[in-house]
């Protein structure tokens, strides 16, 4: 009976760990061209207590407020606006 649980959990289990993974390197590539930065940059955060530093870097740091080579800053909405998809900023 555990082996039956064991066979159905564990892919699924895995497929969701590589969704969050997916995910997760998309929006930190993101975060870091809205930075400025390059993409590969991510690769740092392979390097064992380097990853700590340079992930309080992307949560701490402000993006750039004009445009880059990435393209033109994200529009700051409010949360009504967000939800609801409405182009007032309420």
């Amino acid at each position: 009976m555990l082996t039956m649980a064991l066979v159905i959990l564990l892919p699924l289990g895995l497929l969701a760990l590589l969704f969050t993974l997916i995910v997760g390197v998309a929006l930190n590539i993101r975060r870091l061209h809205d930075l400025g930065h390059s993409g590969w940059t991510i690769l740092v955060a392979m390097i064992p207590l380097v990853n700590i530093v340079f992930y309080f870097y992307l949560a701490l740091k402000p993006g750039i407020a004009t445009s880059n080579t990435y393209g033109e800053p994200p529009i700051k909405r409010g949360v009504f606006s967000m939800v609801f998809n409405t182009g007032t900023n309420v």
